[in-house]
């Protein structure tokens, strides 16, 4: 009995200390990968509030403050599938490379277009979709269409919409 009275609160306390790393993201799953995080990271930060770092809501000067950070200077027009460009910011990853935020909201939803370059990156296995040049995935509970544009550069369209529509909200939006 008196063991018991050792052995439960230890066991207990590393049961909190389990779940509380699980539940805060501890290792970094096999399966993890990394552009996609950063995307639904700032998908969810910007769903939440975006706040513009191009002082402009104009494509032509989104796309040149892009160019001009030795990104891609394309933009989705996404009107066609009734989103309308709320704006553009231009940031740094973590190893210092520039990535470009392009960010949609209509009245069914919201889309992140994240650009960043593709160095050393490898499509995931198991799109869910494949049509043309996209790749469509679930990850993490969000819809993912990833595509390459431009070279060396990979582009996350990123939304919480159901696959379907997801999809529909891309093609429509096609020329």
């Amino acid at each position: 009995l008196r063991r018991a009275r050792l052995w439960i609160p230890v066991a207990l306390a590393a049961a909190a200390m389990f779940a509380f790393v699980m539940l805060r993201g501890g290792a970094t799953p096999a399966h993890a990968v990394p552009p996609f995080d950063v995307a639904i990271e700032n998908y969810s930060q910007f769903a939440a509030h975006f706040e513009p770092n191009i002082k402009s809501n104009s494509p032509a000067d989104i796309s040149d403050a892009y160019m001009g950070n030795h990104l891609p200077g394309f933009l989705w027009n996404l009107q066609p599938s009734g989103y309308k460009l709320v704006g553009g910011r231009v940031d740094h990853l973590r190893d210092g490379r520039p990535v470009a935020f392009t960010f949609y909201r209509g009245d069914t939803g919201t889309i992140l277009c994240t650009f960043m370059e593709a160095r050393g990156f490898e499509p995931p296995p198991g799109p869910v979709r494949v049509i043309g040049n996209h790749n469509y995935y679930d990850y993490r509970g969000y819809r993912l269409c990833l595509s390459y544009p431009h070279g060396d550069f990979i582009c996350i369209l990123t939304t919480r919409r159901t696959m379907n529509q997801f999809i529909q909200d891309i093609l429509a939006s096609e020329p």
